[in-house]
Parts: structure tokens; sequence; C-alpha cells
């Protein structure tokens, strides 16, 4: 269930365990919340403002640009990950491109169990290592992939889309 709270200017989620957490603060008297048909939330405010919480869409990570072997200046980016479910979310693997490693602040391994309203961060590198062709940069567009039990479907597969330019 969500919640419009226009007296805190937020949207509140409420899970079935009646786990309450502030999704969105500071929406302008919020009149109230949908999900679109991938399970986004939007919400708009009396101001007329329309806000989308992507809860389906991949989320993406651009890094700076950053010499060969090298680790970008932006280091680490991360992620939240966070169970949306009302069951316990396993991870299975956490797979990571080359250019791309796991940053040593992650709190996300490959045996994370997250319990309803849990989370963790998903923090990554960029430290392009994979020369490419001889032109002075180019742009590397990857993902790092995370399999889990979602929806108790065995394997499910969720990515962060994640981009730098290497030069050289």
């Amino acid at each position: 269930m969500y919640i419009a709270d226009d007296g805190t200017d937020s949207v509140d989620e409420v899970t079935p365990e009646g786990v309450q957490t502030t999704i969105i603060q500071g929406l302008n008297v919020p009149n109230g919340v949908a999900l679109d048909g991938l399970g986004n939330l939007l919400a708009d405010s009396i101001s007329k403002d329309v806000l989308k919480v992507d809860r389906a869409d991949a989320p993406s990570l651009t890094f700076a640009a950053t010499q060969i072997y090298h680790t970008s200046a932006d280091s680490p980016k991360t992620v939240q990950v966070e169970n949306i479910g009302n069951a316990v979310l396993n991870f299975l693997s956490l797979t990571f491109p080359a250019d791309f490693p796991q940053a040593a602040a992650d709190t996300c391994t490959s045996s994370t169990s997250l319990a309803p309203a849990g989370n963790c961060a998903l923090s990554i590198d960029f430290s392009p290592v994979t020369p490419l062709g001889s032109k002075p940069w180019v742009v590397l567009k990857e993902a790092v992939r995370l399999t889990t039990n979602d929806l108790n479907l065995a394997r499910k597969v969720e990515q962060v889309d994640v981009k730098g330019k290497e030069i050289r």
C-alpha cells in the first residue's frame, strides 16, 4: 500500500507486514500515487509536479572519462538494492564486468539474504582494463548482473547498466 501524506509532504510504502518506509520526501502536498504497468511508482502534487520512482526499470550509472588502467575519479558509485517483497530475497550470484569491478565499499555479496524491507549497497568502480581498438577513446556500455530468487523464480536476473568512457 502507498500513502500520499500531505501533512509531511511524503509518500510512504506500507508492506503487508505493516513495515512503513518513506519513499519520497519534499513533494509539495502530494495528491496521489499510482503504479505504471512495469511497477514503477508515480506521485503527483498540488504544484502539478509528477515524480517517478523507478521500481522496475534497471538503474544505470555513468562514470567520468577515465584513463585506461586507472580508476575513475567518481568511483565508487552505489545503487541501493531493496527487498520490496514480503519474503526473504536471496542473492545467488553477482557478476561484474572486468571494466566495472565490485568496489570495496560493497555491502551486497553473492550470498546476501535480505529480509522484507531490507537493503544493501551495491558499489561499483570504473577501472577500464580492456583495450579496444586504436581510437583515443571508446565508450564502454556493460551491465552488472544480480541473480536472485525473486518472486520464487529460481535464477531471476536483475541488472545495473554501467557506462564509462575509456581514454588512452
